[in-house]
């Protein structure tokens, strides 16, 4: 540790400042005529999300220098596009546009270099820690690319825009926030408090139909010298709430291609449409959006595939209108999913093959992952592959284009005849029940065909080398198996729906040897003829029999959570309470479709499953017990798009 200076060391150097106060007041004088854009200063990048233009700036007014981009994904991370712009203006500015790929996903890095005359050395922005930070896992730390996410809001006024910037890798602050609205210049923000919040009260209050950008630019330091990153991306509706408590985002869509559906969610009570071009041309709407529905609607289509775009718009009823909020391309998606047998494996699906879009984002496992150039995640080992996605059963592709999704939500075999281990006599008819959206869809009647093996066969079911059996078992006559001598068999139960994804229940049974028919014996003598008897009198009616007693009402166990506040100053928390009752009463849930999935638990032991719908801030969840409910606490765990929440709630 250095020592503290004594009063005589202080007293010299007081002495040795006062005679130099001339010349540096001289210095002082020069550098204040200098002109701006002769004074040094860092290199910059800018970033629009879901956009392919990147610009830039190498920190001093010099011309002719370009400077290369790349981009990288992936597990090490991989550069899945690389350009160069061309050379700099007198100002030192630059442009690179790349071709197939633009940044937005919070995991993507880019890479920046520039030629003889700029900078040295490879400036890179992204990872978890900033410039040269590890990644991934990237979602362990904030990062360049997504510290903004759920961090810009507007409230319901229209008046005031706030942005959080605790979220920035550089310890959480913003070097400054611009706003514009409706594409006039940005107008900067105000700082509230150390760096961390910015607010802008707006002159003129802004409606859903306002496009909303906000710019905010935080330093980024380290090798080979410091910068600075600007990220511009577009605000929330106003007073926009998240689905099911998550942070509010700009609005986003997921569009099926299993079920052909279009979902979207962290909207405002108004009127929307759905426009399709592609496959099918098809508008949907105007049709309205209310506030008990939690800003969430999920509405069928007559056709979605691959490569077609669906955009969706705000009609009204405020001005200016229609707006186009975003815009889904949909991507190359199919999966083949293999379900846990039993218990002892979980709840969690695996999956065995997916095809997807090359160099995409891909999500369905427990880490994020890249598709290759091949099509196929690149997954480091089939154990890891468990899909955590909603209800065990869908996968998804993130569109670097606007954030939006396509996703495959796969049907599942949910009971199979004979069940696994069961003992039958041959031959015997074999039944399958399926539903689609994993374990709590509706019933599908996409066919189930079947496949037996003795349990000695290697590779084991399914595979080409397994007797198959004709006929669907998710029909109402199922499907007969017969020809097989006494012994332990496999079973693999293979679910196809029309998109050709593919999910897989493997099960065994035992055929048992049947007991062996005695032989015929003699046949004997006919008798005589016996006389015919009188014809007896038909009896009387008898009198109808009193009316039973009406039984009780059928009663569901209605589960409601609500938001309560406690506590005062530091120790201030929401917490979600919970009541449960028996109701016979109708009881008229708003379903989520596939966006969103809950799992109640304790202990690590699942007490119930199923959906959750929001409304203020009241919690209802329409849930499938696994075992019964007693008062107490349990841990509410909410699952959407990659995402996971989990709370604790008390059941009263």
């Amino acid at each position: 540790m250095m020592p503290a200076p004594n009063i005589e060391t202080v007293a010299v150097l007081s002495r040795r400042l006062k005679r130099m106060a001339p010349q540096i007041a001289l210095l002082a004088t020069v550098i204040l005529a200098l002109p701006a854009s002769a004074l040094a200063a860092a290199p910059s990048v800018s970033v629009t999300a879901y956009s392919k233009t990147i610009t830039g700036n190498i920190g001093s007014p010099t011309s002719g220098v370009k400077a290369t981009v790349s981009l990288l994904r992936g597990n090490p991370p991989t550069a899945v596009e690389t350009v160069t712009s061309a050379g700099t203006n007198a100002s030192g500015e630059w442009t690179a546009t790349l071709l197939k790929h633009a940044p937005g996903d919070a995991r993507d890095i880019l890479n920046v270099k520039y030629s003889a005359g700029g900078p040295s050395g490879i400036f890179t922005y992204g990872g978890s820690n900033g410039p040269g930070g590890p990644c991934p896992p990237c979602e362990a730390a904030p990062t360049l690319l997504g510290f903004l996410t759920g961090k810009v809001s507007i409230d319901s006024s229209g008046e005031t825009l706030t942005v959080d910037c605790s979220n920035a890798p550089e310890g959480g602050t913003c070097g400054g926030v611009n706003v514009s609205v409706d594409g006039a210049a940005p107008t900067p923000a105000t700082l509230e408090e150390g760096g961390r919040k910015f607010s802008l009260t707006f002159g003129t209050a802004v409606t859903p139909g306002d496009s909303v950008l906000v710019s905010a630019t935080v330093p980024v330091s380290g090798f080979p010298e410091s910068s600075s990153f600007t990220l511009t991306v577009s605000a929330p509706l106003p007073g926009a709430q998240g689905l099911f408590g998550a942070p509010v985002i700009a609005p986003t869509c997921q569009g099926d291609l299993a079920s052909k559906t279009i979902s979207c969610w962290d909207l405002v009570p108004g009127e929307y449409s759905v426009e399709e071009a592609g496959s099918d041309t098809q508008t949907v709407g105007p049709f309205p959006v209310s506030g008990e529905s939690g800003g969430y609607f999920s509405i069928p289509l007559t056709a979605l595939a691959a490569g077609d775009t669906v955009a969706l718009n705000y009609t009204g009823p405020q001005t200016p209108a229609p707006r186009l909020l975003t815009t889904l391309h949909v991507g190359t998606l199919r999966a083949d999913i293999l379900q846990p047998s039993n218990s002892f494996e979980g709840t969690g699906s695996l999956l065995s093959t997916t095809d997807c879009q090359a160099d995409e984002w891909f999500y369905g496992s427990n880490q994020g992952e890249v598709c290759d150039a091949g099509g196929h995640p690149t997954m480091p080992t089939f154990g890891t592959d468990f899909i955590t996605s909603p209800n065990g059963a869908s996968v998804g592709l993130y569109d670097e284009l606007s954030g939006n999704m396509t996703t495959v939500t796969v049907g599942q075999v949910t009971s199979t005849a004979p069940l696994s281990g069961e003992s039958i006599y041959d031959p015997y008819t074999a039944y399958a029940s399926a539903s689609t959206g994993g374990c709590c869809g509706p019933d599908t009647t996409d066919p189930v065909a079947l496949q037996v093996a003795p349990t000695t066969q290697t590779p084991a079911c399914p595979d080409p080398s397994c007797t198959p059996f004709a006929g669907n078992a998710n029909s109402p006559g199922g499907l007969t198996v017969s020809g097989l001598a006494p012994g332990r068999y496999q079973a693999a139960w293979t679910l196809s729906d029309a998109h050709e994804d593919t999910s897989v229940l493997t099960s065994g049974f035992i055929v048992q040897a049947g007991a062996n028919n005695g032989t015929n014996g003699t046949k004997g003598a006919t008798g005589a003829a016996g006389a015919d008897g009188a014809a007896g009198a038909n009896g009387a009616n008898g009198a109808q029999g009193a009316t039973g007693p009406q039984g009780p009402a059928g009663e569901v166990e209605l589960v409601v959570c609500k938001s309560v506040t406690t506590g005062t100053g530091k120790k201030r928390k929401t917490v979600q309470k919970c009541t449960t009752r028996l109701t016979s009463a109708p009881v008229k849930f708003t379903t989520t479709g596939v966006a969103t999935t809950a799992v109640l638990s304790r202990g690590g032991v699942v007490y119930a499953t199923g959906t959750a719908t929001r409304s203020g801030n009241r919690t209802r969840l329409l849930l499938t017990p696994r075992r019964r409910l007693v008062e107490g606490r349990y841990t509410l765990t909410l699952t959407r798009r990659h995402e996971h929440q989990r709370e604790t709630v008390t059941i009263d």
